[in-house]
């Protein structure tokens, strides 16, 4: 380029001519925009950084809520796992507990069943239906059969039917057969439903001396009785008559 001022050859990019030392001004004002543009690009970035910084914030938000929900859906996904895990195994128990019970329910031992059964701790639900009515029933058994010899020695010796309390049960079994006769035996519980039958019928009439008849009696009017109190009071009555019974039979 040529000096404006005393016409000298100049390099374009000199600020002042060195021959006479006149400002380049085209240089100069290149510069001076080159300044102005660079004073705008840092203002615009202090301008805008609390805006990029939100957008990085956002970024960082949505990033870790995506974590979240992803580390979230795999605790899911292994708590499934290992509750379906968990069901299975307690599934696996609860069937080997049902195929112990059945084994000895099929021999006919209902000692062995009623105890097996107390002693699972899995023992819920319509599979084990049969077994807790095979429990109810042994347990009635049981209830008056193991004391029933001391209870009628101590209902003759001090002539008291309070003694007699526990031979209630008797009827009470009584009870419960024919409740699950008239529903059917829906646990195919016939078999073990029998056995007890005839164990009450056979300790009523021949240890205890009650005639058909009357048995069939007083079981009609204890299964009509819903209310607690007046079955309770019906029990009272009924210790009379287990009383009256077996002294008479003397």
């Amino acid at each position: 380029m040529i000096c404006k001022n005393c016409g000298a050859e100049l390099q374009e990019d000199v600020r002042s001519c060195p021959f006479c030392g006149a400002d380049n001004f085209e240089q100069s004002l290149k510069e001076h925009q080159d300044t102005v543009n660079d004073s705008n690009r840092r203002a615009y970035f202090w301008k805008s950084l609390p805006d990029r910084m939100a957008k990085i914030s956002g970024k960082a938000v949505i990033i870790g809520l995506v974590l979240f929900f992803a580390v979230a859906a795999i605790v899911a996904v292994v708590g499934a796992g290992m509750k379906k895990a968990d069901a299975k195994r307690q599934y696996q128990r609860e069937m080997q507990v049902v195929e112990e019970l059945e084994t000895l329910y099929q021999e006919g031992d209902y000692d062995a069943v009623a105890e097996k059964y107390l002693e699972s701790t899995d023992r819920y639900g319509a599979k084990f239906a049969k077994y807790s009515e095979t429990e109810l029933l042994n347990y009635c058994y049981h209830c008056a059969k193991d004391s029933m010899e001391q209870d009628i020695a101590l209902a003759k010796q001090q002539q008291s039917e309070e003694f007699l309390y526990s031979q209630v049960s008797w009827f009470e079994l009584l009870r419960y057969c024919v409740t699950y006769e008239k529903e059917g035996y829906r646990y195919d519980e016939e078999e073990m439903v029998s056995y007890y039958r005839q164990e009450a019928m056979t300790v009523l009439q021949e240890e205890l001396k009650f005639s058909g008849p009357q048995i069939a009696l007083i079981l009609e009017e204890y299964q009509q009785i819903e209310d607690y109190e007046e079955r309770e009071e019906y029990e009272e009555k009924l210790q009379k008559l287990i009383y009256d019974s077996v002294t008479r039979a003397e």
